[in-house]
C-alpha cells in the first residue's frame, strides 16, 4: 500500500470539507475525484464546475452565498478576477453575515487589478460595517500602496500589527 502523499491528504481532506447543506432535507456534496495519477488541479476543476452548475438550484441563501464566496475564493486564487468580483459580488448581495470579510476580499482583488476607485469603494462600505478590523487596516494599507500614498501604506499596516502583533501580511507591506 502506498503512503498517503500531501497532495493526496489534501484531496481527501478537501472531499470531507466541501459540504454544503442545500435545504431542510438535501445536501450538496462535492464530487472531488480522488485518482492519484490525475493532477489535483484537474479534480478540483471538476468540483468548481459541478458547483457552478448546480448553484442556482440552492434554496437557503445562507447555502447559496457560502458556494458563491467558495467559488470567489477560488477565482481568486486562479488569477480569475472578474469571475472573483461576480462571485464575491453575489455572495456579499444574498448573505449578510459576514459581509465585511467578503467586501474586504473583494477589495483585496480590485487592489490586484490595480483598481483603486472600486478598491476604495469596498474598504469604505467594509469599514462601515467593521470599523477595528486587523484585515481592514491591511487592505487600506495596500490600497495607500497602490495609489503610492507610502505614509499612509505604513499608519495603516501598524494599525493591523497593533491588533495582531505577529500579523505578517502587514509586516510584508511594510
Amino acid at each position: 500500500m502506498r503512503p498517503l502523499t500531501p497532495l493526496l491528504l489534501i484531496t481527501v481532506l478537501s472531499t470531507l470539507v466541501v459540504s454544503i447543506q442545500v435545504s431542510a432535507g438535501e445536501q450538496y456534496m462535492s464530487r472531488l475525484y480522488i485518482d492519484i495519477e490525475q493532477e489535483a488541479t484537474e479534480n478540483v476543476a471538476l468540483s468548481v464546475n459541478e458547483l457552478e452548475k448546480q448553484i442556482n438550484s440552492m434554496q437557503d441563501d445562507y447555502t447559496r452565498a457560502s458556494a458563491e464566496k467558495f467559488l470567489a475564493q477560488h477565482y481568486a486564487a486562479e488569477k480569475d478576477y472578474p469571475k472573483a468580483i461576480e462571485f464575491y459580488t453575489k455572495a456579499i448581495d444574498l448573505f449578510t453575515g459576514s459581509q465585511a470579510y467578503m467586501i474586504r476580499n473583494r477589495a483585496n482583488v480590485h487592489i490586484k487589478m490595480e483598481d483603486a476607485k472600486n478598491a476604495e469603494k469596498d474598504i469604505t462600505q467594509a469599514e462601515k460595517i467593521q470599523p477595528v478590523n486587523p484585515f481592514l487596516f491591511l487592505r487600506k494599507g495596500e490600497l495607500a500602496n497602490l495609489k503610492e500614498n507610502y505614509k499612509e501604506a505604513i499608519i495603516n499596516f501598524e494599525k493591523a500589527i497593533g491588533l495582531i502583533p505577529r500579523f505578517s501580511g502587514a509586516f510584508f507591506g511594510i
